[in-house]
């Protein structure tokens, strides 16, 4: 649920200067191939989740995770940070779970209606729970 976009070019000639430094980067195959699908999405200006990562290549949570990394070290991609939903501490884009705020075997829908952005301990320890027994379970304190 962290956003990415495409590195800080800008000016006429900005694609072809940011294609250039893709090609030029020595970058893993499937990062670069991640890349130009991120550079060829036409996301808005907050950029483009995991989740649209996953569901434009097909890719798993993990492959997403680790083809960001790299490009991220190298600056070709830049990350936002977003804030947990539960708990309110900041999260590094690749760091970023999607939780199911009424989990799917609870009858929750999978779509943008029903997740939020959350960390890796708020979503491990929410499991499959209803929000409010969850919160009710850890005492309202985060």
């Amino acid at each position: 649920m962290g956003t990415f976009t495409t590195g800080p070019f800008n000016g006429p000639d900005a694609s072809h200067a940011w294609v250039t430094s893709v090609l030029n980067a020595r970058l893993s195959p499937i990062a670069q191939h991640l890349a130009l699908a991120i550079h060829g999405h036409k996301a808005g200006p907050d950029g483009i989740t995991i989740a649209g990562v996953q569901q434009l290549t097909g890719w798993t949570k993990t492959t997403v995770r680790g083809a960001l990394r790299e490009l991220q070290s190298r600056g070709i991609v830049t990350g936002h940070a977003v804030a947990c939903s539960y708990c309110s501490d900041w999260i590094d884009g690749t760091d970023c779970h999607s939780d199911h705020v009424v989990a799917k075997n609870l009858g929750g829908r999978d779509d943008e209606s029903n997740r939020v952005p959350v960390c890796k301990s708020c979503n491990s320890r929410k499991s499959a729970k209803p929000f409010l027994v969850w919160l009710m379970t850890i005492g309202g304190a985060l």
